[in-house]
């Protein structure tokens, strides 16, 4: 189970954290890549459901443009 320590916070305060340098619209452009656009930018991510909670996982890890990155399959699709 995927579970945020900051469950009140949106996909945009989390990279905006990870990020404070970084403009909001790359922020946002960003997390439309990872299927996060209009109000579900900003929605907190204690209602979303698993398969959300593992993309914005991802966009979180994957940001800060890692050379190596092992994946393992996923136990279920991730919905959309």
């Amino acid at each position: 189970d995927l579970e945020f320590r900051r469950a009140d916070e949106s996909p945009l305060q989390h990279m905006a954290r990870l990020a404070p340098q970084e403009l909001e619209q790359k922020l946002r452009d960003y997390l439309g890549g990872f299927g996060f656009q209009g109000d579900k930018v900003t929605e907190e991510t204690q209602r979303f459901s698993g398969g959300e909670k593992a993309r914005l996982v991802l966009a979180l890890i994957v940001w800060p443009r890692p050379n190596l990155l092992l994946l393992a399959g996923p136990p279920r699709p991730l919905e959309r």
